[in-house]
């Protein structure tokens, strides 16, 4: 299942080499990461707290897990995490990065949604004018299965670019 996320686009993996100190770069990084295990439940109530730092998640010496702080009326689901495991190279940390924006809810969620647009079809097939009523369960079906999609993967294309700008400057951070 992983590789075909991969291909489309929701789960991407990336390297990220930075002329660092690996556990100068855990400290640095760990000051900008608030501490939080990343479950649903501690996304409820985020945006109501204020803090300097813009993500949230899990350091430690071998690796982090994080996403990007929610904001007032954003939604978790576009919020990709980011793993990451260090090794230090000579006098490079080599950062090996997994970004994933597909969230296990929706294992659940597109089966229960084709499975819901299949009932309406074949309901709807014993309407007389039903050839006017598919061009509309499709188009409908089609932007709650795809929409999500889109804004999953737009997620992790900017959570890289994000994390490689937030490395860079927390390695030049004094």
């Amino acid at each position: 299942m992983k590789e075909f996320l991969q291909k489309i686009g929701l789960i991407k993996r990336t390297y990220i080499e930075l002329k660092t100190e690996k556990n100068e770069f855990v400290k640095k990084l760990r000051n900008s990461v608030d501490e939080s295990n990343l479950g649903w439940t501690s996304s409820f109530l985020e945006p109501f707290f204020s803090s300097e730092n813009d993500y949230k998640g899990t350091v430690d010496n071998n690796g982090f897990r994080l996403r990007k702080r929610l904001k007032m009326a954003q939604q978790a689901n576009g919020m990709p995490i980011a793993k990451g495991k260090f090794r230090q190279k000579d006098d490079l940390l080599l950062i090996e990065l997994e970004i994933n924006g597909f969230k296990k809810a929706f294992y659940f969620i597109y089966p229960f949604l084709l499975l819901i647009y299949v009932f309406f079809i074949i309901g709807f097939s014993f309407v007389n004018d039903f050839w006017v009523i598919i061009p509309f369960i499709v188009l409908h079906a089609s932007f709650m299965i795809f929409l999500p999609y889109f804004f999953m993967r737009k997620g992790v294309k900017n959570m890289k670019k994000e994390l490689e700008k937030e490395f860079v400057y927390i390695v030049n951070k004094s």
